[in-house]
């Protein structure tokens, strides 16, 4: 298992505890905001090795 596979299982296992599932919400939406700039990161990436052919 990878280390985004790993915070999503403890995320959904946060969100199936009634007294911790608001503090799940909450970090499921800080990763989806990690994740959305791991994405943008890439995009830049790509376009940098695709000027330099």
């Amino acid at each position: 298992m990878n280390i985004v596979d790993n915070i999503k299982n403890k995320i959904d296992q946060l969100k199936k505890d009634d007294e911790k599932m608001y503090v799940g919400i909450q970090f499921e939406t800080q990763f989806n905001e990690k994740m959305n700039e791991l994405d943008l990161l890439e995009q830049e990436i790509n376009k940098v090795l695709q000027h330099k052919d």
